[in-house]
């Protein structure tokens, strides 16, 4: 394949990863190999839709180090190291799939029982231990559990790396285990399935509706995002209307963005688990990052709140403090707010939140699923915060 060649189809990939649901804005990488000695990989912190040829980096397979202007994926020691484990591997994609991802902690290996599904992806699928992103311990973990036929390999508490003889073959391995953790999670925790049911269905129904909310200069515009109807304007520091009437909830999202000038878009996310686990569960208020992509833009760890509309006034208070190096806050029996700097991360957020209360609600059922310490968690969202999701903005 020439250098060309290779650049090209890694951009188109990175673009079907999004599509396909696999990833979300920047997690996840893709990489070819050119030859014997080279593959080509996508940068770090790059949002896919915004790839050009000059962005992608060639690496060498035995050294995977790069001085030139942009950083290559901070996972290419795992991509290296499957390369040259393999020299059949041409294709590698790692995504952070939902399903996969949420039961990454709870296996070394995942039985494969399904007669189609095990055809793709043979009898079980192996699970690397976990290790820190980005690091070289992580790519020996992935490369130890390397096995024939199947060409895909689950990474405890962070995703999956799907690989073949060419992009397509990749996909269809990620599709199937896919499938594969979707059927094992609903099988495990029936209520879940309901609540996947009732959430297609649109039956789902939170017991507030918190409007959505965007910042624009020293004002904010709280609207209802069904209807697109704005509730009110209101001066970010004052609390003074300048347009609609005051609300409780308005009034929070006003002292968020008085208290917190990095945050610009707020919105609620009700998806099934977000739901699931602000109504039907019996926890404390803390709920911890399983998932390294959670710790990275959630935060070490979120809380639930309970509503009491009698103390809305305490309660408002209690909702910005919970959100302190943190980016949303469940509410009971309301799903999540969600509260980002750039809009295109609130999507990315509440399909994160998701996939890490997915996790949290099998820690419950397998007693061997732990959480990521929180010293591992503080130290990737710090390292996100200051420098990753700044990446981009370099473009």
């Amino acid at each position: 394949m020439t250098l060309d060649e290779a650049k090209s189809v890694i951009i188109e990939t990175g673009k079907r990863l999004l599509t396909s649901g696999l990833t979300v804005r920047t997690w996840g990488n893709v990489s070819v190999r050119i030859n014997e000695d080279t593959f080509a990989i996508t940068p770090s912190g790059y949002g896919y839709e915004y790839l050009k040829p000059e962005h992608i980096v060639v690496l060498k397979i035995s050294r995977p180090e790069s001085s030139g202007p942009v950083k290559p994926s901070s996972e290419r020691y795992v991509h290296a190291g499957l390369y040259k484990a393999d020299r059949n591997i041409k294709f590698i994609i790692h995504t952070h799939q939902k399903f996969a991802s949420a039961v990454s902690g709870c296996f070394s290996s995942v039985p494969v029982e399904d007669k189609d599904l095990s055809a793709i992806l043979g009898d079980s699928v192996p699970v690397a231990r976990y290790a820190a992103s980005g690091t070289k311990r992580i790519a020996r973990n992935a490369v130890k559990c390397l096995t024939r036929p199947a060409g895909v390999i689950i990474m405890a508490q962070h995703g999956a790396v799907c690989f073949g003889k060419d992009a397509d073959e990749a996909f269809v391995q990620a599709e199937a285990l896919e499938n594969l953790c979707r059927n094992l999670i609903f099988a495990e925790v029936p209520a879940l399935a309901l609540a996947y049911r009732r959430h297609e269905k649109k039956t789902l129904q939170p017991l507030i509706n918190f409007y959505a909310s965007c910042r624009e200069g020293e004002t904010c515009t709280v609207y209802d995002k069904n209807t697109n109807i704005t509730i009110c304007k209101m001066d970010i520091k004052s609390g003074n209307i300048t347009e609609g009437l005051f609300d409780f909830q308005a009034d929070l999202h006003r002292r968020i963005y008085d208290t917190y000038p990095e945050i610009n878009f707020i919105e609620q996310s009700y998806l099934p688990a977000a739901f699931f686990v602000s109504r039907k569960m019996n926890i404390d208020n803390c709920i911890p990052a399983f998932l390294d992509d959670f710790a990275q833009i959630a935060g070490e760890n979120i809380f639930l709140f309970p509503f009491f509309e009698s103390r809305a006034e305490e309660m408002s208070a209690e909702i910005v403090e919970g959100l302190k190096n943190r980016s949303s806050v469940l509410i009971n029996e309301s799903g999540a707010l969600c509260c980002v700097s750039d809009k295109d991360d609130l999507m990315a957020l509440s399909e994160i939140l998701e996939k890490n209360l997915l996790a949290f609600v099998l820690s419950w059922k397998f007693k061997n699923y732990f959480p990521i310490s929180r010293r591992s968690a503080k130290r990737m969202r710090s390292g996100y915060v200051g420098e990753y999701s700044k990446m981009s903005s370099q473009i």
